[in-house]
């Protein structure tokens, strides 16, 4: 009776996770927590896996991993990542035990997001090499390797994030959309970077390209986040090109799902690009409106950085005689500015963690701010190495 009991909760274990697992792919991440259900632990907790086959045990302490990670990342949760990553470890272990060396390279992978969320690049980047080396199958393989051109990308090393694409792109196949999706995107992201920087408009015509790829792999797979996130970087990418029609109707598709999706970051973010757009094309009136509703709505998220460059935006509209909007720096006023936001959050704070966190942006992101802009920051930091943050 025991044995049959075990049996029967382990297939529902399994079931859950399984479909926990579908939602994750979609970023539907509070649904697929929903769907854990009281298998899901609290922070610093165990999941409720006792009397489960081990295959099933390791899933479910790998799903809850996985989800934990972006659960009590939204929440703002500091610790929340050192606990998914404990839950994760331990689901890499059963799967070594195992011998699945898939499930290994998944738990490994997820173990690098949460050390990259926390500005671990260099940590993330050697786990994910890892895993890209130990996975058997092609799709674990492509996204530790699509992963580690991510990081590669926040620090700002380009040329290493071509290679990382080109070697991925072996291991990508376009009826598998998740690996497809973000590595069309990092293909895009890279392109437009590189445009950017290097004033190489053609870059922006493959950033096109490659972000539609993207959008499209999204749209079969119904992650409207990223698809609302690539809609805004073709939307951009458009307004760079002077196509200023689809700049607007691409950003107004991507608002409208930011909008239903509640995620006022992101509807700020595009409300400037909105902004900016209407401004190159013109319209003052509307580039007026779109950048002062971005700088509400950002504010009311607490995304300082973001906030910065609305600002900026709407200084550009307001003074366009004052303001070389073309380049793609901030203006030296709101760089001072910026630069004393973040001077102030690292001495309050203690360490880049937990001034990341007073910021509102991600860890990543302010290191790369710090590295690529004001490296004279860094000596802040470096005397807190120490400290636990």
């Amino acid at each position: 009776m025991k044995t049959e009991t075990t049996n029967v909760a382990s297939i529902q274990a399994a079931l859950r996770c399984r479909e926990s697992r579908e939602l994750e792919r979609q970023g539907e991440y509070e649904e697929a927590r929903r769907r854990l259900g009281d298998l899901f632990p609290p922070l610093g907790g165990e999941p409720e896996a006792s009397g489960l086959s081990e295959d099933v045990r390791a899933e479910v302490y790998l799903r809850c991993g996985v989800v934990s990670g972006f659960y009590f990342s939204a929440r703002g949760l500091r610790e929340g990542q050192a606990h998914a990553r404990r839950l994760l470890e331990y689901s890499h272990d059963l799967y070594e035990v195992l011998g699945d060396r898939d499930k290994q390279a998944e738990a490994l992978s997820a173990q690098a997001v949460t050390l990259w969320r926390e500005g671990e690049l260099k940590q993330a980047d050697r786990l994910l090499e890892l895993a890209a080396v130990r996975a058997g199958s092609d799709e674990p393989k492509a996204v530790a390797l699509i992963n580690r051109a991510i990081v590669a990308h926040d620090v700002g090393d380009y040329g290493r994030v071509l290679d990382l694409l080109a070697h991925a792109a072996d291991f990508v196949h376009e009826n598998d959309h998740y690996p497809a999706g973000i590595y069309y995107h990092a293909l895009a992201k890279v392109n437009r970077a590189i445009g950017e920087e290097m004033f190489e408009p053609a870059r922006f015509q493959v950033a096109i390209v490659h972000i539609t790829g993207a959008l499209y792999h999204y749209e079969r797979l119904g992650h409207r986040r990223y698809g609302a996130r690539g809609g805004a970087i073709l939307g951009n990418l458009y307004r760079l090109t002077f196509e200023f029609v689809k700049a607007e109707e691409s950003l107004t598709r991507a608002l409208r799902t930011a909008e239903d999706l509640k995620d006022r970051t992101l509807a700020g973010q595009i409300y400037d690009t909105l902004a900016q757009t209407y401004r190159d094309w013109g319209k003052r009136d509307k580039a007026k409106t779109c950048a002062r509703e971005a700088i509400r709505l950002l504010e009311e998220s607490g995304e300082d950085i973001p906030l910065a460059e609305a600002h900026r935006t709407l200084a550009s509209i307001l003074h366009p005689e004052q303001s070389d909007w073309r380049n793609f720096s901030l203006d030296a006023c709101l760089l001072a500015k910026e630069r004393e936001l973040i001077t102030r959050a690292i001495l309050e704070s203690g360490g880049i963690t937990r001034a990341a966190e007073k910021l509102g942006v991600k860890v990543p992101r302010l290191r790369m701010r710090i590295d690529r802009t004001f490296p004279e920051l860094d000596d802040l930091i470096k005397p807190q190495a120490g400290k636990v943050d």
